[in-house]
C-alpha cells in the first residue's frame, strides 16, 4: 500500500491493490469507519449512497421519499403530464445534491471516525452523484476530525482539492489490462457469497472490514471472472439490482431500457442514461431504447446530447428538433417542426412553445409573438387545464416582451407563470421566480430589493447546493462544473449585486 504524508486534516491518499494491501488498510480502522467502494460503476442507483445508508442501518428509499415523482410514458408516448412532473422535478432541486446533503446529514448524526473511499481506475468512471456525496462526506468528516482516506486502485487521476486538502493524488498507471465487471460491484451484499456458491460462481475471499462489511481486492474488479451460467442469470434477473450485473450483458436492447427506466423511476437520471446509451449497444429492437435516451435527455437537460438524437419516428424527429432548438441549432429545428404531428394536442402545444422559442432564437420574434399568443388562446379551452404548460408559456412571453423593453408586461407574465403552478412551487422556485424579476426590473431601488429577496431566500433554503442548473445560470452566468458545490459560487454571485 503506497500512501503519501497525512495533511492537519488527517487526509492519507494511497494506492490499494491486493488483498494484502486491503488487510492492512481495514486493520487499523474502528467498528465506526465508513466504506464506499466504487472500484467498478455501480449497477444501483444513487450506489455510493446505497452503500452508506446500508451500514448505517438506513433505508435509501426514504432519503428522497419527499421529492416530485418521474411520471413515466407507456409505449413511448410523452404527454403532458409527463412534461409536467418532469418540470416540478426539475425545480425541486438537483436530486444527487439533495441525496448527498440527507445521506452525509444521517451519518453525522449516527457519527463516524473514518471515511474510506475506494475509487474507480478511470476519472470518468466517478458519477455525478457518487462525487458530491463524497465531497459532502469528506467536509463533514474534516469538520469532525474524522480520518479520510482515498484509495486507487493502482492507478490514479487528479481528485478536488476539497476532497484531499491540497494533497498531490496522482500516481503512474500500473494496470496491465481491463476486463468487463463480471463481479458484482461495490460492498458484497450479506448473503450473496453462499447463494452464487450454490450457482457454481465461486468469487474472491473478500476482506471483511471491521464494522462487518465485505470489499473485494481491487485487482479481482480487472481480473476475468467467473462464468456466468444460464442458471445463474435465471436466478439474478429476480434479485432487483443486486442481479443487473450478472444478466444485463445477455439481454437484448428493449429490455436494458427498462432497466433505464427502473433507474428513472428511482429518480437516478445518470445511471439511467448510462443504461439506455448501453442498450443501443444491444442486440434487438432499438427503437424503445432511443425514445428511452431521448426522454432521458430532456428531463436532464441534456439538449446538446439530445440533438444528437437518431432514428426516424415521430419522437425521434421530435426529440432531435427540440434538442438542435435549446442547443443553438434553431434553422433544423424549425424545418423538423414544420412537419412534426404529435398525436397528443396537449403535447402539441407544448413543441409549439419549442418552436417559438426557435423561431425567437431565429430572429423571427413576429412568428414567435403570433404563436404564443395561439398558445394561449387555446390554453382557456384546454381540459383539464395544463399549469405546467402555462408556465411555460408565460415565462416564454416574458421573454418577448424583456426583449422588447416591455418591461411591466414582463414582470406580469413571469407573476402569471409562477402563479399557474402554485401551490406546487419549491424553495428553488421562489429563489429562480426573484432572480427572474431582478433580471427584468429597471429601477435600481426595485432590482435591489429583489436581489435582496433572493439572498434571504437562498441562506434559508435547506438545500442551497441543490440549485436546479437552469437557475444556476441565471445568476452565475455559466454552467455548473461536476462536481461543484454550486451554493458557493450562487453566494459570491449574489454578494456582488447585493453589494452594490
Amino acid at each position: 500500500m503506497r500512501d503519501l504524508p497525512r495533511s492537519e486534516k488527517r487526509t492519507t491518499v494511497c494506492c490499494v491493490w491486493t488483498e494484502a494491501d486491503l488487510a492492512a488498510l481495514l486493520s487499523g480502522l474502528s467498528e465506526n469507519a465508513l466504506f464506499v467502494d466504487l472500484t467498478r460503476q455501480g449497477m444501483t442507483p444513487f450506489f455510493a449512497a446505497q452503500q452508506i445508508c446500508g451500514q448505517l442501518g438506513q433505508s435509501f428509499g426514504r432519503v428522497l421519499a419527499d421529492l416530485p415523482p418521474i411520471l413515466l410514458p407507456s409505449n413511448g408516448k410523452i404527454e403532458a403530464i409527463h412534461i409536467g412532473s418532469w418540470i416540478d422535478f426539475e425545480l425541486f432541486g438537483d436530486v444527487a445534491r439533495i441525496a448527498a446533503d440527507r445521506v452525509t446529514t444521517m451519518a453525522e448524526t449516527r457519527g463516524y471516525d473514518a471515511l474510506v473511499v475506494l475509487l474507480p481506475a478511470v476519472e470518468a468512471e466517478l458519477t455525478r452523484a457518487d462525487g458530491l456525496l463524497i465531497g459532502t462526506l469528506v467536509q463533514a468528516a474534516a469538520a469532525q476530525d474524522a480520518q479520510i482516506i482515498l484509495t486507487f486502485p493502482n492507478t490514479g487521476y487528479a481528485l478536488p482539492s476539497e476532497w484531499t486538502g491540497g494533497l498531490e493524488s496522482v500516481y503512474e498507471p500500473n494496470i496491465q489490462h481491463r476486463c468487463p465487471a463480471a463481479l458484482p460491484p461495490g460492498l458484497i451484499p450479506e448473503g450473496l457469497l453462499p447463494k452464487l456458491a450454490l450457482l457454481g460462481y465461486t468469487m474472491p475471499t473478500p476482506c471483511v472490514a471491521p464494522n462487518g462489511v465485505q470489499i473485494l481486492a481491487p485487482k479481482y474488479r480487472f481480473a476475468k471472472g467467473p462464468a456466468i451460467s444460464d442458471a445463474l442469470a435465471a436466478y439474478a434477473v429476480h434479485w432487483d439490482w443486486v442481479g443487473a450485473p450478472f444478466v444485463l450483458n445477455r439481454m437484448p436492447a428493449q429490455r436494458v431500457a427498462r432497466y433505464a427506466w427502473e433507474a428513472l423511476a428511482a429518480r437516478d437520471a445518470e445511471f439511467a442514461t448510462r443504461l439506455a446509451s448501453q442498450a443501443l449497444l444491444h442486440d434487438g429492437d432499438k427503437s424503445f431504447a432511443r425514445t428511452t435516451l431521448g426522454t432521458i435527455h430532456i428531463i436532464n437537460q441534456a439538449y446538446s446530447e439530445l440533438a444528437n438524437t437518431n432514428g426516424a419516428t415521430e419522437t425521434d424527429k421530435i426529440n432531435l428538433a427540440w434538442g438542435k432548438t435549446l442547443a443553438g441549432d434553431v434553422s433544423a429545428a424549425i424545418e423538423t417542426f414544420k412537419t412534426a404531428e404529435p398525436q397528443n394536442a396537449v403535447l402539441g402545444l407544448y413543441l409549439r412553445n419549442i418552436t417559438a422559442l426557435a423561431h425567437f432564437r431565429n430572429g423571427n420574434k413576429a412568428e414567435a409573438w403570433k404563436l404564443q399568443h395561439e398558445i394561449q388562446e387555446q390554453l382557456g379551452e384546454l381540459v383539464p387545464a395544463s399549469p405546467h404548460l402555462s408556465f411555460i408559456n408565460n415565462l416564454n412571453m416574458s421573454r418577448l416582451a424583456r426583449d422588447e423593453k416591455d418591461y411591466g408586461t414582463a414582470q406580469s407574465l413571469v407573476n402569471a407563470a409562477f402563479d399557474a403552478r402554485r401551490p406546487g412551487l419549491s424553495e428553488h422556485d421562489e429563489f429562480y421566480y426573484l432572480v427572474q424579476s431582478a433580471s427584468i426590473a429597471q429601477n435600481p431601488v426595485e432590482k435591489n430589493s429583489y436581489w435582496q429577496n433572493a439572498d434571504k431566500v437562498f441562506s434559508g433554503q435547506k438545500h442551497p447546493g441543490a440549485i436546479p442548473s437552469r437557475s444556476f445560470r441565471t445568476v452565475v452566468g455559466r454552467a455548473p462544473n461536476k462536481f461543484e458545490p454550486r451554493e458557493i459560487a450562487v453566494a459570491a454571485a449574489l454578494e456582488s449585486r447585493t453589494s452594490l
